[in-house]
């Protein structure tokens, strides 16, 4: 029977929930792979959701992207002791020019920040042109 101190166990631990999940499709040079043969694929809900939660500042959450109109859709709640313009902060935050969300196929992000109870103007993001 194999023994692991207790204290080793949890430094594992620690160490897995420190390391961000591991995204194949942002390796640069990763040919395309079959979509029904790829055993990692894109998901867009996923990794709008996930790019968004790092992009923005601590405290802010992300609601669940909506496919509309060949749009992405996106509720941000700004938290109440926030001092500043949500907008400008949202335009700050679009994928840059290399994120794969741009490589498969998202065409645009709409970003519509909830502040203080009242709707806010929203900010667009665009892949880049070129």
């Amino acid at each position: 029977m194999l023994f692991v101190p207790a204290s080793l166990l949890g430094l594992a631990r620690e160490a897995f929930a420190q390391s961000p999940p591991q995204m194949l499709w942002d390796t640069p040079g990763l040919p395309k792979v079959d979509p029904n043969t790829d055993p990692y694929p894109f998901d867009p809900y996923f990794a709008l959701v996930n790019h968004f939660q790092h992009a923005l500042p601590g405290g802010w959450r992300v609601g669940q992207p909506v496919f509309q109109g060949g749009a992405f859709s996106i509720e941000i709640f700004v938290p109440t002791h926030w001092n500043g313009n949500p907008t400008s902060a949202l335009s700050n935050a679009c994928p840059g020019a290399n994120s794969s969300i741009w490589r498969e196929g998202v065409t645009r992000i709409e970003l519509k920040p909830l502040y203080r109870r009242a709707p806010w103007p929203g900010a667009t993001c665009r892949p880049p042109t070129g």
